[in-house]
């Protein structure tokens, strides 16, 4: 399978062209990149063309994915964007005046909290302003150390 590198304010992530259900399941990054550019075709309930059979209606991860990105608001609705129509940080800007860096940085906070770094756990679940929050002051005590 050929991979496809995507352009992160965190760490690189590698996407592969196709992943199996299983797979995709674990929510991690690149799988939520992988699943936002194949949105229309799991909200039409096809899984993305790939090796395998395919018994399992791909729907219920079309609304998970769907339910997590608006408890993200805009920041979520921009990752949408970005990722299923491949629009570029400085065109979304536009949109909000805003600079591609912050874009970049609202996309960012979005898809980890997207695919559950530090989302929620069964028992404390955590909100989108929250995990923004903790992720601001991470990133502060980052960068003072």
């Amino acid at each position: 399978m050929s991979k496809i590198e995507i352009e992160s304010p965190h760490p690189r992530h590698i996407v592969k062209d196709w992943y199996p259900r299983e797979e995709v399941v674990q929510y991690g990054q690149e799988h939520i990149l992988w699943l936002l550019r194949h949105i229309l075709e799991l909200r039409a309930n096809c899984y993305p063309e790939g090796p395998g059979e395919r018994l399992v209606s791909p729907f219920p991860l079309y609304l998970n994915l769907l339910r997590y990105l608006k408890e993200c608001g805009l920041d979520g609705l921009i990752l949408l964007a970005k990722e299923s129509l491949g629009m570029l940080e400085v065109d979304l800007g536009g949109f909000f005046n805003q600079s591609a860096k912050e874009v970049i940085e609202r996309t960012g906070t979005s898809l980890r909290y997207v695919s559950g770094k530090l989302r929620h756990d069964d028992w404390d679940p955590i909100t989108y302003r929250e995990f923004k929050r903790l992720a601001e002051l991470a990133d502060k005590e980052l960068e003072n150390s």
